[in-house]
């Protein structure tokens, strides 16, 4: 069974975090000034690189709590998370940025493990809630698989996600925690390969 999938898997944040605002005040910054790239005029961008290599993400909600994690393997190992929680009232959680390459395990096709720390990766972002563990397991299924090719783009809040690449993966089933956050049982994961995908967040 073949499924549309994002590069990289970027372009999966939930339709429901659109509702509210980032906040605009990023406290650091990464520690590369590289160039803005896929921005537009009155944005800037806060982390780029290019993923080469696996990926996985996986995204997950209820009535109670949103949440969406990727990470891609390439000239850095890129992190990028958030968690909305509404029950009880109120919980955010948003960070992205590099962080260690040895914080990930395994392969693209069949097993991967994440394991970081980001109150001890110096570059990464934390933008809203604490900083902290996030360790995830991804499986690989036989749900569905996907190759995709071309650009896109997704707005979430004052930040704009952008990727330009090929991709190819599968499902996977992904377990773990996130600053906190447990990922529920009911999710949608995806792991497989970038192909020189070039991966920007830009913030207005």
């Amino acid at each position: 069974m073949n499924a549309a999938s994002s590069l990289g898997g970027l372009t999966l944040l939930l339709a429901a975090f659109a509702c509210r605002n980032l906040s605009t005040d990023v406290p650091r910054r990464t520690a590369r000034d590289d160039a803005p790239m896929f921005a537009a005029a009155n944005q800037s961008t806060v982390f780029h690189f290019v993923a080469r290599g696996d990926f996985a993400n996986v995204s997950w909600g209820s009535n109670t709590v949103f949440g969406f994690v990727s990470v891609s393997t390439g000239d850095t190992l890129g992190l990028f998370y958030q968690v909305t929680q509404f029950d009880p009232c109120c919980s955010f959680a948003t960070g992205f940025g590099p962080v260690s390459a040895s914080d990930i395990t395994g392969n693209g096709a069949s097993k991967l493990t994440f394991n970081t720390n980001t109150c001890t990766d110096p570059n990464f972002i934390t933008v809203e809630g604490p900083c902290g563990l996030i360790s995830i397991a991804f499986d690989k299924t036989s749900f569905f698989s996907a190759r995709s090719q071309g650009t896109s783009s997704t707005t979430f809040g004052n930040f704009t996600f952008h990727s330009v690449g090929t991709s190819e993966g599968s499902s996977a089933d992904a377990t773990g925690t996130v600053v906190g956050f447990p990922i529920t049982s009911s999710n949608f994961g995806q792991m497989g390969t970038n192909h020189n995908v070039q991966i920007s967040i830009s913030h207005e």
